[in-house]
């Protein structure tokens, strides 16, 4: 069964006070639905400071395995939208290191989605929708197929 993980990292409240706080890094949503809703609407983790009770968010990645569909989906909080390519290589390159609980191949093709789009597939896992939702994102060996053959045409006549 995939399993739900937690990283610690060391952060710094906006009054100055380091702690450490542990922050999802996966999240098996059909085990684990409540941590799914206990996220900001953004996408991003509420955190609070032990030392003076502050509360603010971290937007951090997150691979999300639907268990009903048995797919994976990288959720990215709006503030990061603009880099979900970048991220999705660097949370790729962190869940390699994970034990195989936490994991499985799947994982490797799995598409970006925000939080509402992952809160939708969750409450409508028994609605074929969701399974093809799912099934018909472009996963990266698709995509590279895809355009496998474009390595056989040659360059325009007026390119070097």
């Amino acid at each position: 069964m995939i399993k739900t993980h937690r990283q610690s990292l060391a952060l710094s409240c906006p009054q100055g006070h380091w702690f450490t706080a542990d922050v999802l890094v996966t999240l098996n949503a059909g085990v684990d639905a409540d941590l799914l809703y206990a996220l900001n609407a953004d996408g991003s983790q509420p955190i609070t400071c032990p030392a003076c009770a502050l509360s603010w968010s971290i937007s951090e990645p997150i691979g999300v395995f639907l268990s009903a569909t048995d797919a994976w989906a990288l959720l990215v909080p709006h503030a990061l939208l603009h880099r979900a390519v970048e991220l999705r290589a660097a949370a790729l390159q962190q869940l390699r290191t994970l034990p195989p609980a936490h994991i499985n191949a799947d994982i490797f093709d799995m598409p970006v989605r925000s939080l509402e789009a992952i809160r939708e597939l969750v409450q409508r896992t028994s609605a074929p929708e969701a399974m093809r939702a799912v099934s018909e994102a472009p996963s990266a060996a698709g995509i590279a197929r895809a355009f496998a053959d474009l390595d056989s045409v040659p360059p325009p006549s007026n390119r070097k």
